[in-house]
């Protein structure tokens, strides 16, 4: 396991995860795809988490991550199947995925963490 790239995967984590974040604020939680850019970023960022190459150590930490993801990539996607498009054919991610993004985002904010503490003491 090469210690440089598990720290820019954990770089490329946390960028991804404030990415998920942009998407379901402001204009951008108004978009005309914002239903399917969020589900699609989601989708790219645990593909992504899945594929990292980790130590041992980080293992049951991903999959407590994945535990909390998943159940709320379930509920994003209920969501998404009862989704109205306005009448400019715009999407409107509602509050209750905005709370499962944070769910998410929390959950990936927490396998982070933990990451860089396992690389600051393993240096």
């Amino acid at each position: 396991m090469n210690k440089q790239q598990l720290k820019l995967d954990i770089d490329k984590l946390h960028n991804l995860k404030m990415s998920i974040g942009n998407l379901t604020y402001g204009e951008a939680s108004k978009a005309k795809y914002a239903m399917g850019n969020l589900i699609k970023k989601i989708e790219f960022t645990t593909n992504f988490l899945g594929s990292m190459a980790l130590p041992v150590e980080l293992i049951d930490s991903r999959d407590k991550a994945f535990a909390q993801i998943n159940p709320a990539v379930q509920a994003i996607l209920q969501e998404a199947g009862k989704n109205e498009k306005r009448s400019n054919g715009h999407e409107l991610i509602s509050t209750e995925t905005d709370n499962q993004s944070e769910v998410i985002r929390r959950a990936l904010g927490n396998f982070d963490t933990e990451a860089s503490r396992w690389l600051e003491s393993n240096n």
